[in-house]
């Protein structure tokens, strides 16, 4: 497709005529617009495939990640119930304990019944709703949240 032009021969192509390419040492080749087009066209059909191959391998990795989560979720939510047994379990049944511990307990089965129904996406939207609606009260929880974590990790 493209034709040997002698070095020194053409070096400014006439406009809209043919683009050059060096080769090797020596020689240079004319391509018409077509031929540089068809070329470019396969570049950016190359770029196309890479992105969309990165496209798909980032939604696979979303994929694994949010399946890895509700797994977690799902742990979670199989400690919340077991608490809520050891509570009821540990504590008087009758009295003002009692009924606080009650309500406490129901309170972490009605968490582990929540977290049980939903999916990881789903909890994000609520809590993202949340966080909206109660600005303040959230971040007290995130702040509550922080001090526990720190407390259960040192």
């Amino acid at each position: 497709m493209s034709e040997r032009i002698p070095e020194g021969m053409g070096n400014e192509p006439s406009p809209g005529t043919s683009d050059f390419e060096t080769t090797e040492p020596g020689e240079v080749h004319a391509h018409t617009p077509s031929v540089t087009a068809a070329m470019a066209g396969n570049r950016e059909t190359d770029d196309g495939d890479a992105a969309t191959k990165a496209k798909e391998k980032a939604k696979e990795v979303g994929r694994q990640a949010q399946a890895k989560a509700d797994e977690g979720i799902n742990q979670a939510a199989g400690g919340l119930e077991t608490a809520a047994d050891k509570i009821r379990e540990k504590t008087p049944s009758e009295g003002v304990v009692g009924d606080a511990s009650e309500k406490v307990a129901s309170g972490v089965e009605s968490a582990a019944g929540y977290l049980r129904d939903k999916d990881s996406a789903q909890i994000f939207e609520d809590v993202e709703k949340y966080a909206r609606e109660h600005p303040m009260q959230a971040l007290g929880a995130a702040l509550v949240a922080g001090f526990v974590i720190g407390r259960i990790l040192s």
